[in-house]
């Protein structure tokens, strides 16, 4: 984690999740993405996170394990995407809502309460295997996030058909679904993770073309088919073409020519499969733009949430399949009886009977009962039309 000195660091600071590729490390996308460099100049914390599992080749059954090269670095749970983090199903989702929520409480604590992260400006980045963990968090997690930015990395939610991560390494498949202001970045050349349909990536590792990912994300945030996008960048090798309205803007940059590569990096690659190009654009100054357009409106049912606690509280009404905790606190605003609401953010144990979107209204608040992956919330005392503002 980065945190600039408090002279510089904003009263209410944005937070950008950062996360690094298929078999690198955190350092390795710190040199990509340089963010440490531009949070000293706008005061926002920056952090990245780390897979858990050493990446092992990803073409190759995760239940036949070969040792890691050296110099290999990790992996996270994108999906269906790659061995051994999405085989053993880690839940790289719920670490990274945990890893919020410690931040949260560290920048108060730091500050002494004088700064704290801006729960409205909440952002996440990464590249290739972290641009799809990206996706699914923006997926998973879209009432926390206020925009994702991931390079040369799709949506890996299981719906592509593919015979690896079906039968030999397993799959994490997840839901996708409501809607993400998106600035996605993807080179024409890339022979890694392929801009159009190939066989192998698609039938071996489930990768979609760039054409399938596009429609996909515009279809998630509302955008007909029948939009064509207007061009709002174009230099060099670059493309950008931009989709749908401001607050749930979907931006396409499309690198012509372009590698598996952090666009205008300075620390990238000269040449081959991962070059970088230097001059057409600067992705992490895009990517910063970009965030600072968007910011979710402060609602008093995220003000009033707290993460992994339960409340022993007597049940008034229990719901499945909510959609947010947002949509749980609602419901409990909207019930006279509703002192406090717990949300199920992910599942529970094997036995446990938690899902992810269970929703409990309670009738009195407990003392509290710690619980992985649970949110607490207390009945907001707002009216209902400013919680739907």
């Amino acid at each position: 984690m980065y945190v600039p000195k408090l002279s510089v660091l904003q009263v209410k600071a944005p937070l950008i999740v950062d996360n690094h590729g298929w078999g690198c490390t955190m350092e390795n996308q710190i040199g990509k993405s340089r963010f440490n460099q531009f949070a000293n100049e706008e005061g926002f914390v920056v952090v990245w996170p780390s897979g858990y599992y050493r990446a092992t080749q990803p073409v190759w059954p995760s239940w036949l394990p070969l040792p890691p090269l050296p110099g290999w670095g990790y992996t996270t749970n994108a999906g269906t995407c790659c061995p051994a983090a999405a085989a053993k199903k880690v839940d790289d989702v719920g670490f990274v809502i945990d890893l919020i929520e410690h931040i949260k409480t560290e920048i108060r604590s730091s500050s002494g309460n004088a700064r704290e992260i801006d729960t409205t400006r909440i952002y996440a980045s990464g590249h290739s295997g972290g641009a799809m963990l990206v996706n699914r968090l923006g997926c998973e997690l879209s009432d926390i996030f206020a925009a994702v930015a991931p390079i040369s990395g799709p949506i890996l939610d299981g719906k592509i058909p593919g015979i690896l991560p079906s039968v030999l390494s397993g799959a994490d498949a997840f839901q996708c679904s409501g809607s993400m202001p998106t600035l996605y970045f993807h080179g024409t050349a890339d022979v890694v993770v392929p801009f159009k349909v190939e066989p192998f990536h698609r039938l071996f590792l489930g990768f979609p073309g760039m054409a399938y990912y596009k429609e996909q994300r515009k279809k998630l945030n509302g955008i007909p088919r029948s939009d064509k996008g207007v061009i709002t960048y174009k230099y060099g090798n670059a493309t950008c073409t931009s989709f749908g309205p401001a607050e749930m803007n979907t931006t396409f940059c499309d690198m012509e020519g372009g590698a598996h590569s952090w666009p205008g990096t300075p620390n990238g690659h000269k040449h081959g499969p991962f070059r970088t190009d230097f001059t057409s654009i600067d992705a992490s100054k895009a990517i910063l733009s970009f965030f600072r357009q968007h910011s979710k409106r402060p609602s008093v049912c995220d003000s009033s949430l707290q993460l992994n606690m339960d409340s022993d509280g007597k049940t008034v009404a229990r719901f499945r399949k909510v959609a947010s905790h947002g949509e749980c606190c609602i419901k409990c605003q909207l019930d006279k009886d509703c002192k406090q609401f717990t949300f199920a953010l992910r599942n529970g144990g094997l036995l446990s009977g938690i899902r992810k979107g269970d929703c409990w209204l309670k009738h009195t608040i407990g003392n509290g009962v710690p619980k992985r992956g649970m949110a607490l919330g207390t009945a907001p005392t707002e009216e209902f039309d400013e919680v739907m503002v």
